[in-house]
């Protein structure tokens, strides 16, 4: 259920002619780091701790 609404979300700022789209997520959660690398995100560092950074140029 959680691919299908990344994928929808990524089709509407698609749609709506973003051209960035970034998330925050919890450093320990890997399944979830993996989901957003597998559709083309890139994971960065942030200086929060316990987050890192996902972004997609759409």
């Amino acid at each position: 259920m959680g691919t299908e609404l990344l994928k929808r979300l990524l089709q509407v700022g698609r749609d709506e002619h973003l051209t960035l789209i970034s998330a925050k997520i919890l450093i320990e959660n890997f399944a979830i780091q993996k989901l957003y690398e597998t559709l083309g995100f890139c994971l960065y560092p942030t200086t929060e701790t316990s987050v890192v950074k996902a972004e997609i140029i759409t």
